[in-house]
């Protein structure tokens, strides 16, 4: 114990030391301003009867007491899923009762006794034993920021609908929703040109507005119910000038807002009599602050609950170390090295999922790697709250499918995956017939194909040849579709098309030592009919001479109706589909599945915007160096 205090006291010394003076002018400033405002609000208050006030206080009765007072708790609920959210954010480990426990006891101290990052983090720190000091200031500052968003989204909506007869106020809050709505479509939307930006989750950053709307508005209530009606106030002119003195007040920094708040309402309020307005300022400041830091002084003098804590369920890990891809009976793994995906292991890194994350989904790719138990297939949601996004398996097989609709999940067939057993494949066959007249036609033309030869890759004719292709075709897809770029050919199986020495085509697989997967298909504008059947069997037959499966990838389902013939021309997937039938492959059905029919529509939009607006396309992963793209810094120190 001993040992443990003094810890505790050399981190609380070297964070102080951090801080610094600077700091301390800064947490210093609030105080000098209400200090300043209380001067300037001396005139005022000489003006007014004191004894009139305190009467209007005693006319406030039980039953306005007992509503502000539930006002007061529905506030306060709202507060503890401030740190809620941004413990989720953080990738804390902390469980979630705990944290909003702690986010109460932090708030409702911080903002009666003033200098509201200081206090706050440290009685986050008193309350969360497992946080440093670092994590519990670090955690304060965005809690503090988060309101302050989200109560400039709700006061500014207040002030638009509920005008107040200040010169400018109204513009100011248009501009206010402005950036916000800016700001939640760049969330949604996720453009490339805003990728290196660390945007919260869309779903986030909604929470934190409606948490705004209950925590502000459940205050705005219990302020105006406490106010006499000898004020002579509408509770619709109320509640806007109250949010404006509340965020304003807070923001500043002192004791309750003292000082700001007061000035700001008498200002906006000019029409109501002092006396019982600031007779309902004096019981609000009872019931909204000096109760609740009364209770949380309790609170925190007790401690946190030890023992007695749920822990939270175990989330999967991230590593690529952890599991060897290398041996994966499915060659998709590789996309852990390009795009968005990431490998998540459970605790005996034994097993895992290709995890990605969209706007408003966590996507799992195709079936769990590895040994497969029981737990793996639950692990995923624990992931997706963690991560505040709806939860997506997407390009599922059939029997990971089965497994989910017994867990309750819903399923949509959305493809169909090509595969061929190389070992069987022979073009002796009827159904192979207009494959063979395509190869005939690319052998008379004179094209020879096979691996690479050199120890280099021909990039300059390579990048020409896939430039070539997305200017004729549009631009590239993503997220689960490939992309051309040098760095990823280096580390898949390619064979190339020559025509008199000149590369006409290529394509490229993902590859394991058990399985191959198609990624790229490309061929130059004046690449003879039949290059690519002719680059595909080559692969086939290289991939018979390895013992591996191979598989030409998926393509979308075809559904009857208007919405698959849509998609069909949208997309030119009845062309890919009949391109790959010719090759008589085995059809493997694919599957969409989440929770509910809501978020399976939810991740279908999602994940289709994200394949038609990929972001941008990074060089190549290590397949040994550690990857934790979905914590920060702060979860890890």
């Amino acid at each position: 114990m001993a040992k443990r205090r003094a810890q505790a006291a050399l981190a609380a010394q070297g964070a102080l030391a951090q801080f610094g003076a600077a700091g301390m002018v800064r947490q210093l400033l609030p105080c000098a301003l209400a200090a300043g405002l209380i001067w300037y609000l001396s005139g005022h208050l000489a003006r007014i009867d004191r004894t009139l006030v305190a009467s209007e206080l005693a006319t406030i009765s039980p039953l306005q007491w007992l509503l502000a007072l539930l006002a007061t708790a529905l506030s306060f609920w709202a507060v503890g899923r401030y740190d809620g959210v941004l413990h989720r954010q953080f990738g804390s480990t902390i469980a979630p009762a705990q944290a909003r426990r702690a986010g109460i006891v932090a708030i409702a101290l911080s903002q009666t006794v003033g200098m509201g990052l200081l206090t706050g983090a440290l009685v986050r720190w008193r309350m969360l034993p497992g946080l440093s000091l670092w994590q519990c200031t670090h955690l304060s500052i965005a809690v503090a920021l988060s309101f302050l968003a989200g109560w400039a989204v709700v006061a500014a909506a207040a002030v638009l609908i509920l005008p107040l007869p200040v010169p400018g106020l109204a513009l100011g809050a248009g501009a206010v929703l402005a950036g916000a709505i800016l700001v939640l479509t760049a969330s949604l939307l996720r453009p490339a040109v805003l990728a290196h930006l660390p945007l919260p989750p869309f779903r986030s950053l909604i929470r934190i507005v409606a948490l705004a709307a209950v925590d502000t508005g459940a205050a705005a209530l219990a302020f105006a119910v406490l106010v006499p009606d000898a004020a002579g106030l509408s509770p619709l002119l109320v509640a806007p000038a109250f949010l404006v003195a509340l965020g304003v007040g807070l923001a500043t920094g002192t004791p309750g807002g003292v000082g700001p708040f007061e000035t700001l309402l008498l200002t906006l309020l000019p029409q109501s009599e002092p006396e019982p307005l600031l007779a309902g300022i004096l019981a609000y400041r009872l019931v909204y602050y000096a109760l609740p830091a009364l209770l949380a002084a309790a609170v925190v003098i007790l401690g946190p609950r030890r023992g007695r804590v749920p822990q939270p369920a175990p989330l999967l890990r991230a590593g690529l170390a952890d599991l060897p891809l290398l041996s994966a009976a499915r060659a998709e793994a590789q996309l852990v090295h390009q795009g968005p995906f990431r490998l998540w292991t459970d605790g005996s890194g034994q097993s895992g999922w290709l995890v990605a994350e969209t706007a408003l989904s966590l996507v799992t790719l195709g079936d769990p790697i590895g040994a497969v138990p029981a737990q793996i297939i639950g692990a995923p949601r624990h992931l997706a709250a963690a991560r505040d996004r709806g939860l997506a398996h997407y390009k599922c097989s059939a029997r990971t499918a089965v497994r989910l609709r017994r867990a309750g999940y819903r399923l949509v067939r959305i493809g169909a995956e090509a595969r061929i057993n190389p070992a069987r494949f022979t073009l002796d066959t009827s159904q192979r017939a207009t494959l063979r007249r395509h190869l005939r036609k690319a052998e008379r033309a004179g094209v020879s194909c096979g691996p690479p030869q050199g120890n280099s890759l021909p990039l300059a004719e390579l990048s020409s040849i896939s430039a070539a292709w997305v200017a004729r075709h549009g631009a590239e897809r993503g997220f689960s579709m490939g992309r051309f770029h040098p760095d990823h050919l280096a580390g898949q199986k390619l064979f190339l098309a020559w025509q008199g020495g000149v590369v006409v085509g290529f394509v490229s697989f993902h590859a394991t030592a058990q399985d191959w997967s198609l990624d790229l298909m490309r061929a130059a504008d004046d690449a003879p009919a039949g290059t690519v059947q002719a680059l595909l069997v080559c692969a086939i037959r290289a991939a018979a001479t390895e013992t591996v499966q191979l598989s030409l990838a998926a393509v979308p389902a075809d559904h009857p109706g208007w919405l698959c013939r849509l998609i069909d021309r949208a997309t030119g997937a009845a062309g890919l589909r009949q391109f790959k039938s010719g090759f008589v492959p085995d059809w493997h059905p694919l599957y969409l599945a989440a929770p509910g029919r809501l978020s399976l529509a939810v991740a279908a939009l999602d994940i289709a915007w994200a394949i038609a607006r990929p972001g941008p396309l990074k060089p190549r992963r290590s397949a040994t160096r550690p990857e934790a793209a979905f914590f920060s810094a702060w979860s890890r120190r």
